[in-house]
């Protein structure tokens, strides 16, 4: 989850929905750019193993494109 934070909102979404996120945080002031975050994705991906789901692979493809989940 890219955060232009410290990660607030990752901890709320962890404890409310109790999901397994994983932050990307950017404290610098500065917006995130388009490689940062295709960059991270690819790092996420490529350390999963073939036990997480097809749904987060979806998920991240959906964040690298800008679009919403299921929609």
């Amino acid at each position: 989850m890219p955060e232009m934070n410290l990660g607030q909102l990752l901890w709320m979404l962890r404890a409310k929905y109790l999901v397994d996120a994983e932050g990307f945080n950017k404290v610098q002031g500065k917006p995130f750019k388009v490689s940062e975050i295709e960059a991270k994705i690819e790092e996420v991906l490529g350390h999963q193993s073939s036990q997480h789901s097809v749904v987060g692979n979806q998920a991240a493809a959906a964040l690298a494109a800008g679009t919403e989940i299921g929609g």
